[in-house]
């Protein structure tokens, strides 16, 4: 994946990480943000985009008015009277 670009003894460590920072200092940070955002992306796997999704879409509905609604209106087998919310 390219994430290690060097190795080098610890007593190097920080004078390579501050070579790095001045070398990614030049670069435009727009730039920076959307190859992180690719990067990201491609990266993304199915655990997260479900978790994601479940959080947005899935709970929401779990915990809402109308399902209580629904629910309560098939035990007393009536109509359902839905807000949305």
């Amino acid at each position: 994946m390219g994430l290690v670009n060097k190795v080098v003894a610890d007593e190097q460590l920080m004078d390579e990480a501050v070579r790095w920072a001045e070398l990614l200092k030049k670069i435009p940070p727009l730039y920076i943000k959307s190859v992180k955002y690719g990067h990201y992306k491609t990266t993304d796997n199915k655990v997260r985009i479900d978790e994601r999704e479940y959080i947005l879409f899935t709970h929401p509905q779990e915990v809402s008015r109308d399902r209580q609604e629904g629910l309560q209106s098939f035990l007393q087998r009536r109509e359902p009277k839905f807000t949305g919310r």
